[in-house]
Parts: structure tokens; C-alpha cells; sequence
């Protein structure tokens, strides 16, 4: 029985020095520059790729050894990078900044929606439209979804308190739905290892 109490005692320590190798994401946070190849390397702030970048504009460019020259990063090829300062996630064969970050992070992406319009034949004929959307990445699982009113508040209805101050508030339906997102996010903070 000693040494069970023991045994518990030894692993309870074990979380918390886990816990103090964790830093609070907060406003002014540094992330650690680098391409993000997949999601677990953006939430434990792990880039694969942190040497040869180079930006120009808004484009980033990677070095190659082989051919000895600096090469413009296909968005589609990795889940997005950091800046140290911004986060920008791949969307839509373009790249997008990370408006807000927390449990749910907020971005805006152009994406291509497809409709059909009929010649005067009958026949269709479709037609492409970029269209710039809001979106939400849950912190949790990496998944993306629209940041609109029904969303926003299935999310919110998990906090009984923050959805009684939600139906509560008065004020434009876009703001409202960022004035609570940020106050979720403030509710339910994300943690990022310290290397």
C-alpha cells in the first residue's frame, strides 16, 4: 500500500512539470517560423521546415538544394506556416491568415463556388465565382467549418452561461457572433509546448 501511494505520488509530478512545459496562447504570442506540414505541427507549434524560407509579397518561397535555387511553396502541399508573428493556413489553393486564435480560430478564404446558367439553347453552362467566406478551426480535431449564426451558436450552447449572455445581447448579428467567439476563446484557452 506504501508503495502505491508512492507510485501516484511519482506520476501525479509527472503532469504537473508536463503542464509547466506549456505556455498560454495570448495576443503577441511567438510562434516558432516554419512551414506546418499537417496540423499536429501547427498545434504543438513544430514546424517541419524552418530554414531556407523567403518571402516576397505575400508569396513564400523554400529553398532546394538540388536545384540551387528558391522555389514558390504550393499551398496545397502543406497544411499551411508561421510567420513567428501570424499563422496562415492553406485554403482554397491559396494561403490565409489566422484572424483570430484560440479554441476556435476565425479566417476569411476566397473560395470558388460553382453555378449553372442555361444558354438559349437549353444547354447549361457553368460558371465559376470566388467568394470570400468566414471560417472556424476547431483547435481540438483540425477540422474547418463556416463561421455563421447556426454554428456559432451550437458552439456557444455548450457554455450555458456565455449562451444566456449571447440571446441576451443586443447589436448587429456579424459583430455579435465575434464579440462571443472572442469570449469563448477567452473561456477556453489554448496551450502550446515550449521548446
Amino acid at each position: 500500500m506504501k508503495y502505491l501511494g508512492i507510485i501516484v505520488l511519482f506520476f501525479s509530478s509527472l503532469g504537473i512539470f508536463a503542464q509547466a512545459d506549456e505556455e498560454m496562447y495570448s495576443i503577441g504570442f511567438e510562434f516558432n517560423p516554419g512551414i506546418y506540414k499537417s496540423f499536429y505541427e501547427f498545434k504543438t507549434n513544430n514546424p517541419s521546415y524552418s530554414e531556407g524560407l523567403q518571402m516576397r509579397g505575400e508569396d513564400l518561397f523554400i529553398y532546394n538544394d538540388s536545384l540551387k535555387k528558391y522555389l514558390l511553396l504550393n499551398p496545397e502541399a502543406v497544411w499551411g506556416y508561421s510567420t513567428g508573428s501570424g499563422v496562415y493556413i492553406s485554403a482554397e489553393g491559396d494561403f490565409s491568415r489566422l484572424n483570430m486564435i484560440g479554441s476556435y480560430s476565425q479566417f476569411s478564404a476566397y473560395v470558388i463556388v460553382q453555378t449553372f446558367a442555361y444558354d438559349p439553347y437549353g444547354f447549361q453552362i457553368p460558371r465559376e465565382t470566388r467568394t470570400l467566406v468566414q471560417l472556424l478551426l476547431n483547435f481540438d480535431n483540425g477540422k474547418v467549418f463556416e463561421f455563421n449564426q447556426k454554428n456559432v451558436e451550437l458552439l456557444l450552447q455548450k457554455d450555458p452561461q456565455l449562451w444566456n449572455e449571447y440571446q441576451k445581447f443586443r447589436g448587429r448579428k456579424q459583430e455579435k457572433q465575434f464579440i462571443f467567439l472572442r469570449k469563448y476563446n477567452e473561456r477556453y484557452p489554448i496551450y502550446f509546448p515550449v521548446y
